[in-house]
């Protein structure tokens, strides 16, 4: 597999949706009209009428979502996580306050059970990926049930390799003629790795084994980079096989709306 070198702008995303109702925390009726933001993101609504609000193409990810209405307190819900076509949902309720005082905040929990997922899904998150010991993202599958690791290949509930679906953002890097990824990323862009062993979508016509969705990680509102590497040179010459890794990636926004990093 080749190296990458790649962009990505931020335009129209896929992502997830973030749905949700919001009410009064005294008499429980629905508020409408009140705003909803996804804080440092250009993303929000307002609630309809019946209380209830929906924020479509989210990209995944962790949130704080912010809801305000004139006549009531400002509450943020922290750690809203979106993932990749699934819906995050959430019932707020506000406390009327004719002043205008601190807001509230609350945590959002993940639900163990997704009532969105019809098949076997396994997500790796960002914060175990820092953790697990590969270079390329595509091997965090290596650690997953019913997978086989033979060489460089990947074989998943006893399919060859070339039966594997491996995209990134939904968007397939398979080579038609051989079956293979044709470029490998690095592990320091992605932000999470979605596994289905089966049962998956027919969105996925070409997989016959197994699908692996790489979701990239969203571009930063100012100028950053990381870098990576592992080598073995410093040892002595007679331990010293020539083994060395140097990954990086920045990210350059060019405005709110214009954003993207750079990967090689």
């Amino acid at each position: 597999m080749s190296s990458l070198v790649f962009a990505v702008l931020v335009l129209n995303s896929i992502g997830g949706k973030i749905q949700g109702i919001v009410k009064d925390e005294d008499a429980g009726t629905p508020i409408p009209y009140a705003n909803v933001i996804i804080l440092d993101t250009q993303l929000g609504t307002a609630v309809d009428e019946d209380g209830s609000f929906f924020i479509f193409n989210v990209p995944s990810g962790m949130y704080t979502v912010e809801i305000s209405h004139m006549g009531y307190q400002t509450k943020h819900v922290t750690g809203v996580r979106v993932e990749i076509n699934q819906t995050a949902r959430l019932e707020v309720t506000l406390k009327q306050s004719p002043i205008d005082v601190a807001p509230v905040t609350v945590i959002s929990k993940t639900p163990y059970i997704s009532k969105d997922m019809t098949g076997t899904t396994y997500i790796i998150r960002e914060a175990e990926l820092r953790t697990v010991p590969v270079d390329y993202a595509i091997e965090f599958i290596a650690f997953q049930p019913s997978v086989a690791h033979l060489d460089t290949a990947f074989h998943v509930r006893g399919g060859r390799a070339t039966e594997v679906q491996y995209m990134i953002d939904n968007v397939s890097i398979i080579d038609p003629h051989s079956g293979n990824p044709v470029i490998s990323i690095p592990k320091g862009v992605v932000n999470e790795v979605i596994f289905l062993p089966g049962g998956y979508d027919v969105e996925y016509g070409r997989a016959m084994s197994g699908v692996v969705n790489l979701i990239a990680e969203r571009p930063a509102d100012r100028i950053r980079a990381k870098v990576y590497g592992k080598t073995e040179t410093i040892m002595p010459f007679h331990y010293d096989f020539g083994y060395q890794n140097y990954q990086s990636s920045v990210h350059l926004p060019v405005s709110d709306r214009f954003k993207g990093f750079v990967s090689f």
